[in-house]
C-alpha cells in the first residue's frame, strides 16, 4: 500500500506527514490446567474442579462460534467432566478485555496420565486450545522390615509381638 500527496505548495511542501491512528484489532486467550496427580476412587470417586479462562485481550469483540472436545488421550472423556452448555456450542461474544471462566472437574477413572483439549474456534483469527492434563493414581502402602527374633516353635506355644507400621503413598 501507498499514500500519495499532491500539494500546490510548490517548494514548500515538507517531506513527511505526520499519522495517527488506533489499531483494532480482536485477540483470544484460554488458559490450560493441570490436575497433577488424583488418586483413582472407584466407588467414591475423587473428583477435583478448576477452572479455565477465556480472555478478549482485544480491542474489539470477539465471538467464540463454537468450542469442541479433543481426546488427545484414547479415552480421556470419561476423565474431564466440563461445565455443561459449553461443548459444542457458541458462547455469547467477548467485549475487548471481557473473561469468563468455565468449570472443568478432574475425575479420574483409571490410573494413568489423561489428556484432553477443548478448541476455541472463534472471530479473532486462529482456534486457541486449552489443555487440560491429570494423571490418576491408585494409593500405595508401604512398610517397614520387622523382625520378630529368635522364636523357639518345638517347645509349646510361643508368641512374639511387634508394631508394623503402614504407609500411606500417592
Amino acid at each position: 500500500d501507498s499514500v500519495a500527496f499532491i500539494s500546490d505548495a510548490g517548494d514548500n511542501i515538507k517531506p513527511y506527514s505526520i499519522l495517527t491512528g488506533k489499531s483494532v484489532a480482536p485477540g483470544l486467550f484460554v488458559s490450560d490446567q493441570s490436575w497433577e496427580e488424583i488418586r483413582v476412587d472407584l466407588e467414591n470417586g475423587s473428583s477435583v474442579q478448576k477452572t479455565i479462562t477465556v480472555k478478549n485481550t482485544g480491542t474489539e469483540k470477539v465471538s467464540i462460534l463454537q468450542v469442541t472436545a479433543e481426546e488427545t488421550t484414547p479415552g480421556a472423556a470419561k476423565h474431564f467432566i466440563i461445565q455443561a452448555g459449553i461443548v459444542g456450542n457458541p458462547m455469547s461474544d467477548l467485549a475487548p478485555q471481557e473473561e469468563r471462566t468455565i468449570t472443568v472437574t478432574f475425575n479420574p477413572k483409571e490410573v494413568g496420565n489423561h489428556e484432553y483439549h477443548l478448541r476455541f474456534k472463534n472471530s479473532a483469527g486462529e482456534d486457541k486450545i486449552s489443555k487440560l492434563t491429570g494423571t490418576g493414581v491408585f494409593a500405595a502402602l508401604t512398610t517397614s522390615n520387622v523382625d520378630f527374633g529368635v522364636v523357639n516353635l518345638t517347645g509349646g506355644p510361643a508368641t512374639s509381638v511387634r508394631d508394623v507400621t503402614f504407609t500411606a503413598e500417592t
